[in-house]
């Protein structure tokens, strides 16, 4: 037969648990947001990696256009927010000496539309030689994850970048 402990530590037994949990609970949640957003950078630079690759490939092919070059960037760019006075994208075209043949005049922001971004114009003279681009993207954290203004724990912007360069064959 077994004995049932005194009602008082039984409520005790209970009041622990509960403490502990109140303890345990808030830093798990903390982790599992971490992960969410952790997963959620590793996102966004695979998609502006790919982004760039795909806009140097269109602008590897000498019948493309600027138009059709930032189509390809924006087909595959899945960017949760754009910061126009941070994010850019930068084309140089190059000779086969490695002489800078073209660039667009500034930089380029994102999300790119043909009324902002001039790309640079390819010539018989750039029929070889490569296409540099590079983009700059600041990654902003959830805002339910940051902190009120000055807490230790605020989560300041993170710029993460991509370029690629595409041989003109």
């Amino acid at each position: 037969m077994t004995r049932l402990p005194p009602t008082g530590l039984r409520d005790r037994r209970a009041g622990q648990s509960l403490i502990e949990v109140g303890f345990a609970l808030p830093l798990f949640v903390v982790l599992v947001v971490g992960v969410f957003e952790l997963a959620r950078l590793i996102f966004t630079q695979a998609a502006l990696t790919n982004s760039v690759r795909e806009m140097g490939r269109a602008l590897a092919i000498p019948s493309t256009t600027g138009a059709a070059a930032i189509d390809a960037f924006n087909r595959t760019a899945v960017l949760p927010g754009t910061n126009t006075g941070t994010d850019a994208l930068t084309i140089r075209v190059y000779s086969p000496a490695g002489t800078l043949l073209a660039s667009q005049t500034g930089a380029c922001m994102l999300p790119l539309s043909a009324a902002t971004c001039t790309v640079p114009a390819r010539t018989a003279a750039s029929e070889a030689g490569w296409v540099d681009a590079t983009v700059s993207y600041q990654f902003v954290f959830a805002v339910w994850l940051q902190g009120p203004q000055g807490a230790a724990f605020t989560l300041s912007p993170i710029t993460i970048g991509a370029s690629t360069r595409v041989f003109i064959e």
